[in-house]
């Protein structure tokens, strides 16, 4: 009888899986109009023609999170982050919380986490780095535990942090 509801339930989450409608991306956020002075006619300083460009923000968005009983780091990127896939780049969380979450499945109910925005964070390049730099240590600790699963999940998502997103 276990067994039947146990692949019942497969079923259903297997097919919820593939049936589900993808959702559509963000929209682009417009950007602010630029007004231009009118150029000054002055012979000695020469006038620049090309506009600066602007420096790219060094901080992510975060929602603050209370762990509850019975979270695990997954499950509060799967809620947070949207998709089964994002699930397993929980290490970002732990990127977000350092110093506070020393072992990935070692959380404890009324912690408070920094939950990043998953797209902002990889859009960042020097995030992404500490991200990898963190998967690798939960690698590790997976592979002293015999998770062998759980590493090679961590091991698949890992080559996406060094391409730029």
């Amino acid at each position: 009888m276990k067994k039947a509801i146990f692949f019942l339930l497969l079923s259903i989450a297997i097919f919820s899986l593939f049936t589900s409608c993808p959702t559509s991306p963000p929209s682009p956020k417009e950007e602010p109009q630029r007004i231009e002075e009118a150029p000054v006619k002055e012979p000695e300083q020469p006038k620049l023609t090309e506009p600066v460009p602007e420096a790219e923000p060094k901080t992510v968005s975060v929602k603050k999170y209370t762990v509850v009983k019975g979270d695990i780091l997954s499950r509060i990127a799967l809620k947070h982050f949207g998709s089964l896939d994002r699930a397993y780049y929980f290490p970002i969380i732990m990127v977000m919380n350092e110093g506070i979450i020393k072992h990935p499945d070692k959380i404890r109910p009324g912690m408070t986490l920094n939950i990043p925005d998953f797209q902002e964070f990889m859009a960042h390049p020097e995030y992404r780095q500490k991200a990898k730099s963190q998967f690798e240590q939960c690698i590790k600790i997976y592979k002293r535990e015999k998770k062998f699963t759980m590493m090679k999940r961590l091991q698949k998502r890992i080559k996406y942090m060094d391409k730029p997103q």
